[in-house]
Parts: C-alpha cells; structure tokens; sequence
C-alpha cells in the first residue's frame, strides 16, 4: 500500500510513500531541480509548457474507454481531480526494470 504525488515548485518534487500492514509507513523524497518555468519544455515529446503529463495503461482499447467513461470528479479544499482506476500488472522479476508492458502510470514533465 502507499502512494506517489509529483508537485511543481520552483522545480519538480516527488514523494512516494509507502507502508505495509502494520509496519511504519517509509517515504523517498526528490526533486528536479529545473526551473519552474521549464516544466513541460519538451516539444520532441509533444509536452505542453507549465503543465505535467499522466499516462494511464490499460491493457485494450476497450478497457481504456471503459475507464475514460467512469472517470470520476473529486473536489477536496477547492481543488477538482480526476480519479481513474488503472490495473496492475504482474509482471516477473526480469520484466520490471524495464517494465514490460510499460508502466501503469507515469508522469513526464
């Protein structure tokens, strides 16, 4: 169980944070130290400035429209999210670095 969040600030910080049972919660913490205005400077990538980029997989196309459908609209102290369920894979051990398939979630900036 845990949890990942990606966050502008004058550069690019993540946390992922995660716990097991009953055992103390962990967290890893970085950050991009790029420019806050560099986020999303990336036109080799088709990236949009100033704005993260989230992949979903999903393994058809079936099931990818099923989950754009019943995307879900939270709101929580004023801030709107999309909330979309995304499957995980299980993979072998020598199918993780690099992942295969691709990851279920990723963000580029």
């Amino acid at each position: 169980m845990g949890y990942g969040e990606y966050s502008g600030n004058q550069s690019v910080h993540w946390l992922v944070v995660h716990h097991n049972g009953k055992a103390r919660p962990g967290a890893i913490r970085g950050r991009d130290p790029i420019k806050f205005d560099d986020i999303g400077v990336d036109a080799e990538r088709g990236l949009t400035p100033g704005k993260f980029r989230v992949r979903l997989r999903y393994g058809s196309s079936e099931e990818a429209a099923q989950a754009l459908a019943s995307a879900k609209v939270t709101e929580a102290d004023g801030s709107y999210f999309l909330v979309f369920d995304v499957p995980a894979v299980s993979r072998p051990e020598d199918k993780v670095e690099p992942a295969d398939p691709p990851s279920e979630v990723r963000v580029d900036w």
